[in-house]
């Protein structure tokens, strides 16, 4: 997983979007998060690993704008050792729970805490597993598409 963290890292500084304002950052979370959630909703399972991907490029861009992105991995890895399986609705609840908390910092202009994001991309991992994936394999997908992209971030 640190390898592919860290080739979301360099896409979003070769693009120019590691250094946008955070609170734009944010808003493409929760644009992503909600078409994860429509996906579920109509059962599109290929819409379903790419939105679980793209919430999870948006959270390592986040990490990365805060410049807490360095232990990411790690601590990603430490916390999913504690991780319990639930229903599928439990995982979306706390993603959406992370996701306002992470808002909350962002918005009062405040360091977004790094726990926040490895516990959301866990519960995005947790979310992947109800559908028999995993977050590697979906950041993978994600990844595999955004890196073909050839515009810029321009503020």
């Amino acid at each position: 997983m640190q390898q592919l963290f860290n080739k979301v890292v360099i896409w979003s500084e070769v693009k120019g979007i590691s250094t946008a304002p955070s609170t734009k950052q944010i808003l493409k979370c929760w644009e992503e998060y909600g078409e994860t959630c429509k996906a579920i909703g109509l059962n599109e399972l290929d819409e379903i690993k790419d939105g679980i991907g793209d919430v999870a490029v948006t959270l390592i861009v986040l990490a990365r704008q805060q410049n807490i992105h360095h232990d990411l991995n790690e601590m990603y890895e430490t916390l999913s050792q504690t991780m319990q399986l639930q229903q599928e609705r439990y995982y979306l609840k706390c993603i959406a729970e992370k996701l306002v908390k992470i808002n909350d910092q962002v918005i009062m202009g405040k360091q977004v805490n790094q726990t926040d994001i490895c516990k959301a991309l866990l519960y995005l991992n947790a979310l992947a597993q109800t559908y028999d994936s995993s977050l590697e394999e979906c950041l993978t997908l994600a990844y595999n598409v955004i890196v073909l992209r050839s515009g810029r971030m321009v503020n």
